[in-house]
């Protein structure tokens, strides 16, 4: 829990952590999310911006992401 502790705050403060350190993010919750993104039909703008917001957590006004989209690391999911 100690070295989770480090990592998280590492993050907080925009400094370098990797992938492996970081692991114990929860990359279900992600991937359940991309997938659902991927579901949804290109023209409910509404619905996959709210999803990309939840996945990476801010969006730019104009953000397009075309399906399919993948994201193998993040730790930006807000829960659900």
């Amino acid at each position: 829990m100690r070295d989770q502790d480090g990592v998280l705050e590492r993050i907080r403060q925009g400094l370098l952590y990797t992938e492996s350190e970081a692991s114990f993010q929860d990359p279900l919750r992600r991937a359940d999310l991309v997938f659902e993104y991927n579901s949804v039909r290109p023209g409910d703008t509404e619905r996959r911006r709210a999803l990309l917001e939840r996945i990476l957590g801010s969006v730019g006004a104009r953000t397009v992401l075309l399906s399919p989209f993948h994201a193998g690391f993040g730790s930006k999911c807000a829960p659900r």
